[in-house]
């Protein structure tokens, strides 16, 4: 991978990863009620970057395959363990 991609990628799962904690965390006020949004699917995880955190196309799907695929090992290693 060329220097210049290596560092973009790398200052992008710097702010990916500060912003999950977030991301994970969103609600939404519904009625004078608060609702969790649990976000599962890579869907889920586009639109937040989209909508939420305001990325264009690119970044927001490769935003979602980071997130998507850390949720998917975070599960094959809590099934591996069991």
């Amino acid at each position: 991978m060329p220097e210049t991609d290596r560092r973009l990628w790398t200052r992008f799962l710097a702010v990916a990863s500060r912003q999950l904690n977030a991301a994970e965390s969103i609600a939404r006020y519904t009625g004078g009620t608060v609702a969790a949004i649990r976000i599962t699917t890579w869907p889920d995880w586009y639109r937040l970057a989209r909508d939420t955190l305001g990325y264009g196309h690119a970044e927001a799907a490769a935003y979602a395959d980071v997130r998507f695929t850390e949720d998917m090992q975070r599960k094959a290693q809590g099934l591996s363990r069991g």
